[in-house]
């Protein structure tokens, strides 16, 4: 999947997402490695054919068309994590054909959790550990990929700092994310 960023003083940003439900350390290592050769080998980096943007342009226009040099990234939430927000999809799909007013006040009460859900800060989490590793490795090899790398990594530090102060991200609500943890211990074991 791919995740956009629109920022007016700069190009269209957008990452590469694997949204893994793996938890094993080995399984979030080989992506991550994986991830990285492709920074590493500029043929092999992430390229959508077909892409329509939900942001629009500043003619009111949706962007349709392209998008390459993605940084690809992996997140993912452990079992728990996972599960609670999978319920409220499954839920909110249930309810998206009944046109009765209980169901559409129940699908913006879903849509309302999902928009403040604490998962996202294990999200942004494992995107910033990531590019901040990428960073690190590719200035030495590529200063250009390290530069987008770090372009990301602002955006990212302004959505979490949003995050934060609206109430939505709290490490509390989502503790010990196994997924979490095990992407920052391989990106800890390839900094070195």
């Amino acid at each position: 999947m791919v995740v956009e960023f629109d920022k007016e003083e700069t190009e269209r940003m957008a990452l590469a997402i694997d949204a893994s439900t793996a938890s094993n350390i080995r399984v979030i290592e080989d992506k991550i490695k994986n991830n990285l050769e492709k920074l590493r080998n500029k043929e092999r980096l992430q390229e959508v054919k077909y892409f329509e943007s939900q942001i629009r342009d500043d003619k009111g226009e949706y962007y349709q068309g392209g998008l390459t040099d993605l940084v690809p990234v992996v997140v993912g939430a452990d079992k728990d994590n996972a599960d609670n927000l999978f319920e409220v999809f499954a839920e909110l799909k249930s309810l998206e054909k009944n046109p009765n007013k209980s169901a559409k006040e129940r699908r913006m009460e879903l849509r309302r959790n999902l928009s403040e859900n604490p998962i996202q800060g294990v999200f942004l989490g494992e995107i910033k550990t990531q590019l901040e590793t990428y960073k690190k490795v590719m200035r030495s090899e590529d200063e250009k990929i390290s530069e987008k790398c770090d372009s990301l990594l602002e955006i990212i530090n302004e959505v979490t700092k949003e995050k934060t102060e609206e109430g939505v991200y709290s490490e509390e609500e989502t503790p010990n994310d196994q997924t979490f943890n095990n992407i920052k211990e391989v990106c800890r074991e390839l900094e070195l």
